[in-house]
């Protein structure tokens, strides 16, 4: 989860969380073999490098259960100045349950090296992350994807682009692939055949300006981000095998 997320959900409930299942540390492998059989689904790496990995190794996530206060989140609202934000109906008295499966992170170029320099060669750092969905369960019912769209309205997405980017991607894909305050000039686009979409990040004093793509496919969530033009972006992620 983004900053922004991680706020807004705990908010709502540290008070009342229970962890059902630890978070595994991330785990250094070798091979994407070793990745596939700790995270248990095949690991895709893009074709296009030539390179091997400078980091590779899967993060195995927490699952957790809680119960959500409006009231709390109403006063998280008013302190960020966003008291004109809607809760979903029913969300007061939830108990809600979140899976976080394994993920997988691979690193190329300088910046994931362990000898990494102070001035990378940013134009050839990658990192994708590869997830399954993770399964939310709410008692009463209702749908979680409001809550997502309410985190990115916190995060400074206006309410219209929220809905269209939880609606052109699974809202699922927000809660492991984390989308920052920075992200907010993004568009639809085709990746991999599936409908994905592109973030641009503007450059910081840390590094220059980024593309990032996050889709869904067969299950799997995929977030990648690259530190060159969005053209490279989509050819890496058209490349993964």
């Amino acid at each position: 989860m983004s900053e922004n997320q991680t706020q807004l959900f705990g908010q709502l409930f540290s008070e009342s969380m229970t962890e059902t299942r630890e978070t595994v540390p991330f785990e250094k492998v070798a091979t994407r073999e070793e990745a596939a059989n700790l995270a248990g689904f095949p690991v895709w790496l893009p074709a296009t490098r030539t390179d091997l990995p400078q980091m590779l190794g899967v993060l195995k996530g927490p699952a957790l259960e809680f119960t959500a206060s409006g009231d709390r989140l109403h006063t998280f609202l008013d302190t960020l100045g966003r008291a004109d934000l809607e809760l979903p109906q029913r969300l007061d008295g939830a108990r809600i349950a979140v899976d976080i499966p394994a993920s997988v992170h691979t690193g190329y170029g300088e910046c994931f090296s362990p000898d990494r320099p102070e001035e990378p060669d940013w134009n050839n750092c990658l990192m994708l992350v590869q997830v399954q969905a993770p399964t939310v369960v709410t008692m009463p019912e209702f749908d979680p994807g409001e809550l997502v769209v309410l985190a990115l309205q916190v995060a400074g997405m206006s309410e219209q682009d929220a809905l269209t980017l939880t609606e052109t991607v699974d809202w699922r894909t927000s809660l492991v692939i984390p989308i920052e305050r920075n992200s907010m000039d993004h568009e639809e686009i085709e990746v991999d055949g599936v409908s994905g979409v592109l973030f641009s990040n503007p450059s910081s004093s840390k590094h220059p300006e980024s593309h990032g793509l996050i889709w869904l496919k067969h299950g799997i969530v995929y977030g990648m981000q690259v530190f060159s033009d969005r053209y490279t972006a989509l050819d890496l992620a058209n490349s993964l095998r």
